[in-house]
């Protein structure tokens, strides 16, 4: 994993953070870029421990921000590999790129949403596009090479420190 950087050290990305991931008796706020899922054990460590189910591997899944492609991904380490949105993925899958409100299935206990903050897409204008059967966000990521600017991180931390509940992720 990198090394922290300034803006991941900021009290309000702690609090804020970047993302959520939920799930039954799971409330992670994503305040790194890069974060691994799991089963936690007494040798290693993981950012979101998945509980003690044997399906989930102890490193199971990284998620990272991936600045050139502006978005976060989802990278397959177990070998049991996840579900996201319905669909498979191995560990020999390419890193699949996570929206807001992304379905993440590993075996059949564990049960995931990736959110994005609700103001990341007024921050950079983004807009609902319809599909034939459902509304998808458009890209909403911060801009890239290397960590947001500081007007960007004020912008958007600003805007929903004051009230980072559960409504402020979309």
């Amino acid at each position: 994993m990198n090394a922290s950087t300034p803006l991941e050290e900021d009290a309000r990305v702690s609090k804020v953070g970047f993302a959520k991931i939920i799930g039954k008796d799971l409330d992670y706020v994503v305040n790194k870029y890069d974060i691994v899922l799991g089963r936690q054990n007494k040798n290693r460590s993981v950012d979101v421990s998945l509980g003690d189910v044997k399906s989930v591997s102890r490193q199971h899944a990284r998620i990272f921000y991936d600045f050139e492609k502006k978005g976060f991904f989802l990278m397959v380490l177990g070998k049991n590999g996840v579900l996201v949105d319905s669909i498979p993925y191995g560990p020999q899958s390419e890193p699949i790129r996570l929206r807001s409100q992304s379905r993440i299935q590993i075996g059949n206990d564990v049960c995931l949403h990736f959110l994005l903050p609700k103001k990341l897409s007024r921050v950079f204008n983004c807009k609902r596009k319809r599909k034939a059967d459902d509304a998808q966000l458009q890209d909403a990521a911060p801009p890239p090479a290397g960590p947001p600017p500081s007007s960007f991180l004020n912008a958007f931390l600003d805007g929903i420190a004051g009230n980072a509940t559960n409504n402020s992720y979309m």
